[in-house]
């Protein structure tokens, strides 16, 4: 049941997650997207722990959120990786990233005997991009298991409608 709850979850919060990354190409709103995908991957973590059946236990909690985390980061992580790559052929590549570079940071990079333009290549920033997916998809899991466990934690059997024993304490 883990699982299903996870799917279902991961993939609402995947979607969130593919919306937000296309906010990348809106100049103004590019600084909010990582940190509102964070949040979308802790929010696919605790649906995934509320679909889970009661009574619930903070492990079930944490693998549902998970397995959430994981497929929302996935996604996630895939947007990002092609939206950069788009966004990289769209500036006008290796020769404006090259051309904007500080006099410094050239002669720097010659000094190392590295060359400029296969550092700023499509194939270089295309892996760069892949280990930001890889980054987003580990956040995604690590996230959606630390909320899924906390949900599962706060919420535990008091979800199944039935009222607990009323402790009646007077302080007099």
């Amino acid at each position: 049941m883990t699982g299903k709850a996870g799917l279902k979850a991961g993939l609402i919060g995947g979607g969130v997650a593919v919306i937000l990354t296309f906010t990348q190409l809106v100049p103004c709103l590019g600084c909010l997207t990582v940190p509102l995908m964070l949040l979308a991957y802790g929010v696919a973590g605790a649906l995934a722990a509320y679909w889970l059946p009661t009574p619930r236990t903070a492990g079930d909690g944490a693998a549902a959120g998970a397995v959430a985390g994981a497929v929302a980061g996935a996604l996630g992580g895939l947007a990002w990786m092609g939206v950069s790559v788009l966004m990289y052929s769209q500036m006008g590549g290796v020769d404006y990233i090259v051309q904007a570079l500080p006099p410094e940071v050239l002669q720097m990079l010659q000094q190392y005997g590295i060359d400029p333009s296969t550092a700023f290549s499509s194939g270089m920033y295309t892996a760069t991009s892949a280990v930001c997916c890889g980054v987003l998809s580990l956040s995604g899991i690590g996230l959606g298991a630390l909320v899924g466990a906390l949900f599962s934690m706060g919420k535990g059997e008091s979800n199944s409608g039935e009222g607990g024993d009323v402790i009646d304490v007077r302080l007099d």
